[in-house]
């Protein structure tokens, strides 16, 4: 068989392209800073880092869920700690209006004041988050209470909302439920505002204290309503107490997911990142086993019959 110059070009094109597509490769390694341009790369590797991938995803998202949930939390306290030193107040009226020497005018003040009390407190019951009103369960589209009135006064105060929960991944595989209900005639474990099962309604609780005062009850004031107004004053203290917890829960998830991400961003980047200093050996070795076989290629090119026949 003659071997043609057609036929030894032939043989030694492929060595070329294929020493100088490695070349390439290395370039844009180097340049991307990335070792996976492309599945072929390496399968496996584009696999874990897919996986490495979606988990950061799932990680960011975490994150904004806690920070969302946190920000419900800390209005949630703002609430609780405000119906706090309203009762507070109310109490200290109570111990006031309780005292027999008391004028009628006073005690006229004292009603006055204690419609506003609970005027307030429906108002921080009905507060928003965002557009959402908070003590609502699922039902955030709506006020949580409705204030009913009689001649000019709350006589009753109506729950509008459901038990449910608003839940969200704050870590992966892990949920938290956030928010608190204002009332638990519905269902639910905790009532901030009125509790079926501990029996506290801090709204009716003013109420009867506000009518007792009108009604020159001193005997009721001082049996029923101071202990019922510590009895409202103890629960809110104990709803704060469960927001503190679920706050706690949502620190722990940030410091979390914070590990969590450097390590897999770590785990990411030894999958996918180039390493440089041995791409730059590699590509110096390339160019020259690239450049010896050009320089060999180029002399049996020139090789003919007569370099044989001397």
């Amino acid at each position: 068989m003659r071997i043609t110059d057609q036929i030894r070009y032939q043989g030694f094109v492929p060595q070329y392209q294929k020493l100088l597509s490695q070349i390439v490769d290395l370039q844009g390694q180097v340049a991307s800073g990335q070792r996976i341009t492309n599945i072929s790369d390496d399968v496996a590797g584009a696999a874990r880092a897919q996986g490495y991938n979606q988990l950061l995803s799932n990680l960011n998202q975490d994150g904004r869920n806690v920070d969302e949930s946190t920000a419900w939390s800390q209005d949630t306290e703002n609430v609780l700690n405000q119906a706090t030193q309203l009762i507070q107040r109310a109490r200290e009226l109570a111990v006031q209006a309780s005292d027999p020497t008391i004028s009628s005018a006073a005690r006229n003040g004292f009603t006055q004041e204690v419609d506003q009390l609970i005027s307030s407190m429906v108002d921080l019951g009905t507060t928003s988050h965002r557009g959402h009103t908070l003590l609502a369960g699922d039902k955030t589209g709506a006020p949580s209470f409705t204030a009913n009135y009689t001649a000019g006064q709350i006589t009753s105060v109506t729950y509008n909302g459901d038990a449910g929960q608003r839940s969200v991944e704050i870590t992966p595989g892990r949920t938290l439920d956030y928010n608190m209900l204002g009332s638990n005639e519905n269902g639910g474990a905790f009532g901030a505002f009125r509790d079926t099962i501990k029996g506290v309604d801090v709204f009716n609780t003013l109420i009867q204290f506000r009518d007792n005062i009108q009604t020159g009850n001193l005997a009721a004031i001082g049996s029923s309503d101071i202990p019922a107004l510590q009895t409202s004053l103890t629960h809110l203290t104990e709803g704060l107490a469960l927001v503190g917890g679920t706050q706690t829960r949502m620190q722990n998830a940030v410091s979390l997911n914070e590990d969590l991400t450097q390590s897999t961003q770590n785990n990411l980047s030894k999958i996918q990142d180039t390493d440089v200093a041995s791409a730059i050996t590699d590509y110096t070795q390339l160019q020259t086993a690239y450049q010896a076989a050009l320089n060999m290629g180029g002399k049996i090119m020139q090789t003919s019959l007569l370099d044989y026949v001397r």
